[in-house]
């Protein structure tokens, strides 16, 4: 992304942009009734958490550093579990322009992040997997369509041999995830994360390889999903809108 920064001439614009996006998609307003209709619209920001994430994003030292003329992006969403607001929303280090707000628009690999979601969660809600459950981690091969073989492996390229899921998931194991996903069923892994839990995943994305993070998402979707999980199995809407009343407090 370039750096082209635009100054907006309020407070936390990614976050506005987001309630500007709910007030269209969700309820149906026009641009004439957002900015003409004398509208007073309560939203669910915490600028206490909005302005300390500005800060953090702010800070180039707190990024990679990127091309001469490209720069590392991020984005960012906080949520409260038990409602669904949205506290804090950043959609890059540099405010742009309206319409490009990369907490909820951009898709991108969310990486091991995605484990617990498509593979520990659904295995330990099916039944006959717990945090003891022990699989071998050791090295191990798969049809990868098209005569080639795909094999898994860690980073670091070691192997733990025999250990238990709590120990497979606080390390983060590439293989265990892969061969949990491949007990409970590639199906039910992905059923469960789609239907359940909200990802906005694809047919395509039905495959071993899920487990290792193949599918593409937002920072919203992550933080919605997870929410389910921190609220104890309780889904609830992210919103950033509290309510809006109209000139008369109607």
């Amino acid at each position: 992304q370039k750096n082209t920064t635009v100054q907006a001439d309020y407070k936390f614009p990614y976050f506005v942009d987001s309630v500007i996006e709910e007030l269209q998609s969700t309820y149906n307003l026009s641009a004439d009734q957002i900015f003409g209709g004398g509208l007073k619209i309560y939203t669910t920001v915490d600028p206490v958490i909005q302005s300390a994430a500005e800060k953090v994003f702010a800070n180039d030292a707190n990024f990679p550093q990127g091309m001469p003329d490209m720069q590392v992006e991020g984005a960012l969403t906080i949520t409260d579990q038990a409602s669904g607001s949205i506290r804090s929303m950043l959609g890059g280090r540099n405010y742009t322009t309206r319409g490009l707000n990369r907490a909820w628009y951009s898709k991108r690999q969310p990486g091991s992040a995605i484990k617990p979601l498509v593979a520990y969660g659904p295995a330990l809600e099916k039944g006959g997997y717990f945090p003891g459950t022990v699989l071998d981690d050791m090295p191990v091969q798969y049809d990868g369509g098209n005569g080639k073989i795909w094999a898994p492996k860690d980073d670091d390229g070691a192997w733990e041999g025999l250990i238990p899921m709590r120990y497979a998931l606080a390390l983060s194991r590439n293989i265990y995830a892969v061969k949990l996903l491949e007990n409970i069923g590639v199906d039910y892994g992905w059923r469960f994360a789609k239907e359940r839990l909200g990802l906005p995943l694809e047919e395509v994305d039905k495959v071993l390889s899920l487990a290792l993070c193949t599918t593409h998402v937002s920072t919203l979707d992550m933080a919605s999903a997870y929410n389910i999980y921190a609220n104890k199995g309780i889904k609830v809407t992210t919103h950033a809108i509290e309510r809006v009343a109209d000139s008369k407090g109607k």
